[in-house]
């Protein structure tokens, strides 16, 4: 799922990338499957 959304988002064409209200929508939903105690760890890496 995550991939995917990268993907458009860097889409060539930028009418095929999602607006913001669209990937707000989207990473909502991707939150709502993780477990609560979940953490984002990006800058760890």
């Amino acid at each position: 799922m995550n991939q995917r959304l990268t993907e458009q988002c860097w889409a060539a064409d930028m009418n095929h990338r999602p607006s913001f209200l669209e990937i707000l929508k989207r990473l909502e939903k991707i939150k709502e499957i993780l477990p609560p105690d979940h953490h984002w760890n990006i800058f760890t890496a």
